[in-house]
């Protein structure tokens, strides 16, 4: 897989230009960034979960987790407003906790389904986390900005159409995120 150094490399061949490697990986993180925005980019964890206890920490975002299984069974995300019914086993969030009910009777693994979002590219010998197939995203992006700044925008404007067809590919494999529901969209009110 290649490297934030590798992108680096291919910046420099493509628009050659006075940035820093410090100036365009900030550059290549952000454009990352981006995309993980923009794009659903499923993947999942595995966490151990102990009888009678049913809050975790988990560390992922709320908006971003799709699926919560144990034992094979989904647990729906469900909101503690508005009176909602429904199943009756579902996860919720309160503060940073992930809570599950019914709480476990025993020890066992729950799974948690979500949203990647990247950790920030800081050095040179970081792989991207985007699947490698469109890190070529992370070239063009990057190039387009940087002609815009020394305001050759004939030559951004290739760069942007590059860009905008290899995204049209990772939109073909990969859903767009949609906002955020709101509370009470969830809540059935």
């Amino acid at each position: 897989m290649p490297s934030v150094q590798e992108i680096v490399t291919k910046i420099r061949k493509k628009y050659p230009n006075g940035s820093t490697d410090a100036e365009i990986i900030a550059l290549i993180d952000t454009w990352q960034k981006r995309i993980f925005r923009k794009y659903r980019i499923p993947t999942s964890s595995e966490y151990e979960i102990y009888a009678d206890t049913y809050a975790y920490i988990v560390g992922i975002k709320p908006r971003l987790i799709f699926d919560v299984l144990i034992d094979g069974v989904s647990y729906p995300k469900k909101q503690l407003t508005g009176g909602s019914s429904g199943s009756s086993q579902y996860h919720t969030f309160i503060d940073e906790y992930l809570r599950i009910y019914p709480t476990p009777l025993e020890d066992t693994t729950m799974t948690i389904y979500y949203y990647e979002t990247p950790v920030t590219l800081s050095s040179a010998g970081v792989i991207p986390q985007l699947d490698e197939d469109f890190h070529d995203l992370l070239m063009y992006g990057p190039c387009k900005e940087l002609a815009e700044d020394d305001q050759r925008y004939d030559v951004a404007s290739g760069f942007a159409i590059q860009y905008t067809d290899l995204e049209a590919e990772l939109a073909e494999v990969f859903q767009i995120l949609p906002e955020p529901e709101s509370v009470l969209s969830e809540s059935g009110w």
